[in-house]
């Protein structure tokens, strides 16, 4: 006889057997029971929590020889043919490959014929979201008024891709993921029925890895099983399952908080060499330091964590060793891990680099080999004005006017502040902060600061498009506290910069230079940058002479506002005509007035918001201004 799989042969037969999704049960057994059955439900939720199988319970609800019936028998001639997929009048549509339109027409002919063997016509639609826009159009008016004895039950996981015109017309019911202990009393039971032995943090293992999805559990399970023979044991699984178990992970995180870099890029090699994926130990690492930040914050409550229990000692250890701070920090360089393996050409090396900056996070500022417990305490290091820190060879500084002397803001300039700073390995004060104290910035900054130092936050960025985007444009221009203000000139890098990615990749590059976490933001230049004004005179009138210094700041000081188009009355009203003019004056000073107000009206133009505009939008530069 052919082989079948656990989950399928353990799927639920009835709404009893259904585990994990009462609110969904215990709703339809009371319609059934009260004959409010509707003609169509939606059934949204996460792969493998049971929406095909709860369909197949409720087709034969409908159409038990004892029913309608919220307790299927199981053992008539219509439940037996719905449970083996024999119904002529239960049709199973998976809408992933029967997507068109003419498969929604031909629905719609058959749709109308009465029930051949059962007491209803079930259609069970999958993956009802990939249907196309045409076929929920041609699918909404039979969906609205079927026929008598005609019930649709649409299954999907993304309902949001479901037209709203069709969840209206449903009654729809979220199936939620499973919790880990009901994923281990579910497993624990097909265990004990297959004659499989299985031990609690086997079993734990399995029911973590299915991430709430009761079919991955029992997959998981057989696969165990399989690789085992029968007995499956903690170093089973992990070997079965392809993890790296949480001995590995333990190893890996004491390497890091003993400052031992060889010993951890070891661990990542060894792993990658067996066949492990680095994205998903570095996973596991990540949920390993919450476990740690929740017994270090809320006590050691084994409700609150999943972990194996001969890993609790483990994880208890590095709890009371590690500061809640360090902790924190350690969590964000593994939250963006995931999405920098994902887009890495080499994983190895991203995984290895994320372990240096792990390793050098838990580093004395002597940086090498200095463990927790050898830290100097946050009150003993000063802050960066001057001072040294407590935990280096020197002896501490004492504070006095002389300290005050080499801050930059009294003296040295910028540059050489940063340069001095960035040859001073970071001091462990920042993580042995306070949880309340470690979102204020631990130093103090200026925007002068960061302007100086800013072609090494460049260098910092990643090569590509972000540093691109800084080589070209981006120049910070206001600090408000612990936020800076970045002007771009060109509006689409500044829409590139504010992605959500690159956005994080400016701020580890102005942490991992300054050491101060800045929150950024983005404005677009008003005027753009070095933009050059070629001034010509207009139809040959006047041979612009180049005008000197004090005259140009003089005409700069009485230049005026255009309001509407620009015109010249009082050069316009002594054209070219004769040389004495009204009052007399001779050519000279004629000439001096008619350069002036040429002067004036060119400065106009050139302050004009319209012009400046328009230079901004079309990149362009004054090449030539008619008056």
């Amino acid at each position: 006889m052919t082989y079948v799989s656990l989950y399928r042969r353990f799927r639920p037969q009835t709404f009893t057997d259904v585990v994990g999704q009462d609110h969904v049960t215990r709703t339809l057994r009371n319609a059934i029971a009260a004959g409010r059955t509707s003609h169509a439900y939606l059934f949204c939720g996460p792969r493998g929590t049971g929406k095909t199988s709860v369909a197949k319970v409720l087709a034969k609800a409908l159409n038990c020889k004892e029913g309608p019936t919220s307790d299927p028998c199981g053992i008539c001639e219509a439940c037996i043919r719905i449970q083996d997929g024999r119904s002529m009048d239960v049709i199973e549509i998976d809408a992933a490959s029967n997507r068109g339109i003419d498969e929604i027409r031909d629905l719609r002919e058959r749709v109308k014929f009465a029930p051949v063997e059962e007491r209803y016509k079930v259609y069970i639609i999958d993956e009802v979201h990939m249907l196309t826009q045409e076929a929920f159009n041609a699918l909404l008016k039979t969906l609205e008024e079927p026929p008598q004895r005609v019930v649709f039950i649409l299954a999907t996981t993304e309902p949001h891709r479901v037209l709203p015109t069709i969840l209206s017309r449903c009654q729809r019911f979220d199936f939620r993921r499973l919790t880990i202990g009901e994923l281990s009393g579910q497993v624990s039971r097909v265990a004990e029925a297959e004659g499989i032995e299985l031990s609690k943090d086997a079993l734990r293992l399995i029911a973590t890895g299915a991430q709430g999805a009761a079919r991955d559990a029992l997959g998981l399970l057989e696969q165990c099983a399989a690789y085992t023979g029968g007995k499956i044991t903690y170093d089973h699984a992990v070997a079965a399952l392809g993890v790296a178990g949480f001995h590995k992970v333990v190893e890996f995180c004491d390497a890091v908080i003993q400052g031992n870099l060889a010993l951890a890029l070891t661990l990542i090699r060894e792993l990658i060499d067996s066949g492990h994926d680095p994205a998903l130990f570095l996973r596991d690492v990540l949920e390993h330091f919450r476990n740690l930040l929740v017994l270090a914050t809320c006590g050691f409550d084994l409700n609150l964590i999943d972990a194996p229990e001969t890993a609790l000692d483990s994880l208890k250890r590095q709890a009371e060793v590690l500061p809640k701070a360090l902790i924190l920090q350690a969590i964000d360089i593994l939250s963006g891990a995931d999405a920098e393996m994902k887009y890495s050409a080499s994983p190895q090396l991203t995984a290895e680099v994320i372990t240096i900056k792990l390793v050098y996070l838990h580093l004395s500022p002597a940086g090498e080999g200095r463990t927790l417990e050898n830290q100097t305490p946050d009150s003993e290091v000063p802050d960066r004005q001057g001072a040294k820190s407590q935990t280096e060879e020197d002896p501490p500084a004492v504070p006095s006017t002389a300290s005050s002397a080499t801050d930059p803001r009294t003296g040295s300039s910028p540059d050489k502040r940063w340069a001095a700073e960035t040859k001073t390995t970071r001091s462990k004060s920042t993580g042995d902060l306070p949880l309340q104290e470690s979102t204020a910035p631990p130093v103090r900054l200026s925007l002068d600061d960061i302007k100086a130092g800013w072609n090494h936050v460049i260098d910092a960025l990643k090569p590509g498009l972000e540093k691109t985007l800084y080589c070209d444009d981006g120049i910070p221009v206001e600090l408000n506290e612990n936020e800076l203000v970045i002007s771009f000139h060109d509006d689409v890098r500044k829409e590139l910069a504010s992605e959500r990615r690159r956005k994080k990749s400016i701020q580890d590059a102005l942490e991992k230079v300054f050491r101060v976490k800045l929150a950024v933001s983005f404005i677009l230049t008003d005027e753009p940058y070095n933009v050059q004004f070629h001034m010509e005179p207009g139809d040959g009138l006047f041979d612009e002479k180049a005008p000197s210094q004090a005259s140009q700041s003089k005409d700069t000081e009485h230049a005026e506002e255009i309001i509407g188009d620009i015109n010249d009355e009082g050069f316009q009203g002594r054209g070219s005509g004769d040389a004495s003019g009204d009052n007399g004056s001779c050519p000279e000073i004629r000439e001096e007035e008619v350069a002036e107000s040429l002067r004036k009206t060119r400065d106009a133009v050139r302050e004009h918001p319209t012009v400046k505009a328009a230079l901004s939008v079309f990149k362009g530069r004054v090449f030539r201004i008619d008056v």
